[in-house]
């Protein structure tokens, strides 16, 4: 499956601001775990983030396709 841009850089950013916010938050620990824990980090957040944008992205297809719901 094709996977649209937006969901690529939606995950890209979500990934870069969980690294910098974990480094931000382990600052006393050594560097090295500090950055090995913030890699781990990054990667679990791009991925969710990855599967929260696919997941919408399906659901507004489908919206799409049944076509609007008016309710009055």
């Amino acid at each position: 499956m094709n996977t649209p841009t937006w969901i690529r850089v939606v995950s890209f950013v979500v990934s870069l601001g969980a690294f910098v916010l974990t480094r931000m938050m382990t600052r006393g620990l050594p560097w090295w775990l500090s950055i090995v824990v913030a890699f781990v980090v990054m990667l679990v957040a791009g991925r969710l983030a990855a599967i929260g944008a696919a997941e919408a992205h399906v659901w507004w297809r489908r919206r799409q396709e049944r076509g609007a719901v008016t309710r009055s």
